[in-house]
């Protein structure tokens, strides 16, 4: 996509949207962004979850990878993040919601790193969000911006993202044009200068997805197609991409309100170059407050 298109569409998306409507958090009740991920069930207000190799398993003594809480207020908002590596506290993020929207300050345990989030509403329906990053005393300076733009229709969500090379243009590098019904995703558009990608999702009768095709342009490049379990989690997800095939499996307990507490995931086919966890089964444990 050409400068001049690209630009075409950052026109096209702000006039559509001149007359916007109120912030509005559609990742209630989640704790990660994982798309094909339901809500929670219940209304929990705390979950602590642990992932680590499934080898691990038979050793007991051997302490988690990583761990991570997650607090929710009464309405669904994640209020609080805690990260841990090996039980040890390495950082947490709280975020407070207002009028503008959500305002968020991530710190350090060790104190050598802080980060906060500030949003500000500035009418018909946008928000802009500026990041600050903090290495050590003087260091604070701003990161990134994005304006998030939310239209009069209630089922939308515009993000122009900003870096340090476009902030001071005032012209997004990027967009992200997201379409919602109810919770779920249905349509992703992601626009740069080097050309749209585009994500169709399609649903199961659990509200879970079926499939997702995603589209360079008018060419279908990926199609990720799952099979559901009854509980409407994903027993299995294929992805076929460039004539490739891959994927994982997975193998779930639950609890009494229909969240699952242990999830395996087993690779379809194993690949070590993603990182620690790649190459094997790995596990994920919650623990729920509700």
């Amino acid at each position: 996509m050409n400068k001049t298109l690209f630009m075409a569409a950052v026109v096209s998306m702000t006039v559509a949207c001149r007359r916007g409507g109120p912030y509005h958090n559609f990742d209630k009740w989640k704790t990660l962004p994982i798309l094909w991920d339901a809500p929670l069930k219940g209304h929990p207000r705390e979950v602590l979850e642990r992932e680590y190799p499934a080898a691990d398993s038979a050793r007991p003594d051997l302490k988690r990878f990583l761990s991570r809480k997650f607090h929710f207020d009464d309405d669904g908002n994640l209020v609080r993040e805690d990260n841990f590596m090996d039980d040890k506290l390495v950082y947490w993020s709280i975020w407070r919601y207002d009028q503008d929207g959500p305002q968020e300050i991530t710190t350090a345990a060790d104190g050598k790193y802080s980060g906060r989030t500030v949003s500000k509403s500035i009418g018909e329906g946008r928000y802009k969000f500026i990041t600050y990053r903090s290495h050590g005393p003087g260091g604070v300076q701003a990161q990134g911006v994005r304006i998030i733009i939310f239209p009069s229709s209630g089922k939308e969500q515009i993000d122009e993202i900003y870096n340090e090379d476009t902030i001071a243009t005032g012209k997004p590098h990027g967009l992200l044009h997201v379409y919602y019904d109810g919770g779920r995703v249905m349509k992703r558009i992601s626009t740069t200068k080097d050309g749209t990608v585009e994500e169709h999702y399609f649903y199961s009768r659990w509200d879970s997805p079926d499939s997702i095709e995603t589209f360079a342009g008018r060419k279908l490049t990926e199609r990720a197609i799952f099979v559901v379990n009854q509980q409407g989690d994903a027993a299995r997800r294929m992805v076929i991409s460039e004539g490739d095939t891959s994927g994982e499996s997975y193998q779930y307990e639950y609890d009494s309100h229909g969240n699952w507490t242990k999830q395996i995931e087993t690779p379809l086919r194993k690949d070590t170059s993603l990182g620690v966890l790649s190459g094997g089964a790995s596990v994920r444990e919650r623990v729920f407050v509700y």
